[in-house]
């Protein structure tokens, strides 16, 4: 069926097009869609194959749509298009990495690479999202030069910073959150209000995997009643901490399900929890970020577990993407296409 007409507007003039960089396995997209906003994705941008196919698959998208590389993407052959999602790859200015901001030769540049688009095409909005130590690196720096091209652009932005576990999900996971609206675009945008949720670990588990992955190190210290005090994240054994082992991040830490989780990262092992002894499964790591069992179902043939944490890992919470998305879009993409639809009717 084509599209309806109503004079000579069609409801796809309410219709939001976006173009998603660096996709992964689209959250942007999937927060859209739980939203009930209307959208159509113009083009994708991704590089890493098992989040090509899912992502095809999530939503029911072409390889041809994917430009690849950003960098060998010529901004002019892309559709115009009013939202650009832009997670661009945290690794440069994560504290689990070196931190070489924009000084990282295979990364740091990719934020440049997302404004030559902008630059030309102009989009209504754009949104990023990226880990905390974007704020404080180089001294804040390389943050106040982010701000400052966008604002150079010709947008107005607004950054904050905020936690999954006030969204619904028992993750503690911080990341920093950029909307940029074009300046002749009239908005009196604002952040969601945060509120902490009752969730815990345990209400995402699936108590009927029995294998898990866990680091044979810790199996001694299973079940034990001598843990460290429980911090915010509800964490019940640090032997580094306590001085029985000499490394390994989350590598030698135990966690119960009582509580939240960690920040999940791209490893298929750590956390490790004490109640069921082990790691994380891939469906389990999706529900963290906010993705369906459905989701889970629709992908799982076509990519590994290890692949599937992987992508969890390097994906953003869903649910405050819905929140910043009710707060930016819907007046214009839910309200306009309503009142539209009614003179219609």
């Amino acid at each position: 069926m084509g599209n309806v007409y109503i004079g000579v507007r069609s409801i796809r003039d309410n219709m939001i097009k976006v173009l998603s960089l660096f996709s992964g396995i689209g959250a942007f997209e999937s927060a859209l869609r739980n939203t009930g906003i209307k959208h159509e994705v113009v083009n994708f941008s991704e590089i890493y194959q098992p989040a090509i196919r899912s992502y095809c698959k999530l939503y029911n998208i072409t390889e041809d749509q994917n430009l690849g590389d950003i960098t060998q993407v010529n901004p002019g052959d892309i559709e115009d298009f009013d939202l650009l999602s832009y997670g661009f790859p945290c690794q440069s200015y994560s504290i689990a990495g070196k931190r070489l901001g924009m000084d990282d030769p295979r990364n740091g540049n990719l934020f440049y690479e997302s404004m030559k688009i902008v630059k030309k095409k102009q989009p209504k909005y754009l949104i990023a999202e990226n880990v905390l130590g974007l704020k404080t690196i180089d001294n804040g720096d390389t943050f106040k030069i982010i701000l400052e091209t966008l604002n150079k652009l010709g947008y107005k932005n607004y950054w904050k910073v905020l936690n999954s576990s006030f969204f619904g999900v028992p993750q503690d996971r911080n990341r920093v959150f950029i909307v940029s609206i074009r300046k002749d675009v009239k908005h009196n945008f604002h952040f969601p209000v945060m509120k902490k949720t009752t969730k815990q670990v345990k209400d995402i588990i699936d108590f009927t995997v029995k294998d898990r992955i866990i680091n044979k190190d810790l199996i001694p210290y299973l079940n034990k009643k001598y843990y460290i005090k429980p911090n915010k994240t509800n964490k019940v054994f640090d032997g580094c901490q306590q001085g029985i082992f000499n490394s390994g991040w989350t590598l030698h830490r135990l966690y119960t399900i009582y509580g939240l989780s960690p920040t999940l990262t791209t490893s298929n092992g750590p956390p490790y929890f004490d109640e069921i002894a082990g790691g994380l499964v891939g469906k389990e790591r999706l529900r963290l970020q906010g993705f369906t069992d459905k989701d889970y179902d629709k992908i799982k043939d076509l990519v590994s577990e290890s692949e599937i944490a992987y992508m969890a890992g390097n994906s953003i919470t869903i649910n405050i993407l819905k929140n910043i998305f009710k707060n930016l879009l819907d007046k214009e993409y839910i309200n306009s296409r309503r009142d539209v639809l009614n003179n219609w009717i």
